[in-house]
């Protein structure tokens, strides 16, 4: 990106004022981290890997195996947080739409499978207010970084059963994003007693890269589940538009991520998982001007409890806890987040012992530190699922 982009983000993150932002811990590196999921898997820990049952997540690609019928599934993600950096307090919230999902039963072949789901979350902003000499006057002046834009990835992919307890699972897919930065300082005019335009710079790219996903899961008994996953990740290739502040093409190294779960029934109705991953940033780190980046592991772990609930269908309940490391560090501090997890789950319509329509709905409660800069936030997870005919 822009050397002097660059240079305005750094002095920026020093020096932060009020600031209109999803989170600020996306300021550095390539933006915040988002995760491809459901509110099922958000309620049970967040990773989404080895869960029981059938799902559609790319995080899990064998997951899909046991769809009889077409699966549509849909989720939405609003949330909050608020903010604390230098004795500086900023609240903001959006909504996400993290993952959309299609499976499709092939006779008895296997299930194919279509997804769209975020990556990257790249907008946040900053503003900082201070007094610069013009002329030989203290003049206050105001600076404003703004970044729009985010990265998804489209996943085409297949999972089938080797045998009654082995299944496999695999995905191709392509990143594809937008980003926009721009960087403005406004000078008072009247404090300096002479016209001063305002100095601004832009850039916009568009973002591109291949990814895929393999998974495989084994059930040594009926109930348990356990499931790992590969997923690489080719350069992501930002190339600058027309007219665009930087004319360079810049390329950046995405980690070899690696996942792994397991689930027990320990009762009729009580289920418990525990999952892991890991990737390491600190290649992607180097490509970026002034850049820190580092591992990140991630850890979650959940209990679901089954059994009759609201309107006479079935209405799990379930909570969970997840502790991640995320991989762009601020001022050489590696941030940490951890959150605790609850949701539910109701079954609208059931025939001949099939769910037809139902939804899930999950609430996190978490924080972020790194340096001094200390976040909390709440997410909400809504998803939709329809199956037919």
């Amino acid at each position: 990106m822009s050397r002097r982009i660059v240079a305005a983000l750094l002095l920026l993150l020093a020096m932060a004022g009020p600031a209109a932002a999803q989170s600020l811990f996306g300021a550095g590196g390539l933006g915040m981290l988002l995760e491809p999921t459901d509110a099922r898997a958000r309620s049970l820990g967040g990773l989404g890997v080895g869960l029981s049952g059938t799902m559609l997540l790319p995080a899990d690609p064998s997951s899909a195996i046991g769809f009889a019928l077409p699966f549509v599934t849909a989720s939405l993600q609003p949330g909050s947080a608020r903010a604390t950096l230098a004795g500086q307090t900023n609240e903001a919230s959006a909504t996400r739409f993290p993952l959309l999902a299609v499976a499709y039963p092939v006779g008895t072949a296997g299930v194919a499978t279509v997804s769209y789901g975020a990556y990257l979350d790249l907008r946040w902003s900053l503003r900082r207010r201070t007094v610069e000499e013009f002329a030989g006057q203290q003049v206050p002046v105001e600076d404003r970084f703004v970044s729009d834009g985010g990265v998804a990835a489209l996943r085409v992919g297949w999972a089938q059963r080797v045998g009654q307890r082995l299944g496999i699972g695999a995905w191709a897919g392509v990143y594809t994003g937008q980003l926009t930065r721009a960087f403005t300082r406004q000078i008072d005019t009247v404090a300096a007693g002479v016209p001063v335009d305002s100095f601004s710079v832009r850039g916009e790219w568009s973002l591109t890269g291949p990814t895929v996903g393999l998974g495989a899961s084994w059930e040594p008994v009926p109930i348990v589940r356990l499931a790992a996953s590969l997923i690489w990740s080719g350069e992501l290739r930002a190339n600058p538009a027309e007219g665009s502040g930087d004319r360079d093409r810049r390329e950046f190294t995405l980690p070899l991520e690696l996942k792994g779960g397991v689930s027990a029934r320990l009762t009729p109705q009580i289920a418990a998982n525990l999952g892991v991953a890991w990737a390491d940033w600190t290649a992607t780190g180097r490509d970026l001007a002034d850049g820190q980046a580092g591992a990140a592991w991630a850890t979650g772990m959940g209990l679901e409890w089954t059994g009759s609930g609201m309107l006479g269908r079935s209405s799990p309940v379930r909570v969970g806890y997840r502790w991640a490391q995320l991989p762009f560090h601020i001022r050489g501090d590696a941030p940490r987040e951890r959150a605790f997890t609850a949701g539910l789950g109701l079954i609208l319509l059931e025939v001949e012992g099939r769910t037809v329509a139902g939804f899930d709905l999950a609430i996190e409660r978490g924080a972020r530190s790194a340096d001094r800069l200390q976040e909390s936030f709440w997410r909400g997870t809504f998803t939709v699922h329809l199956s037919g005919r």
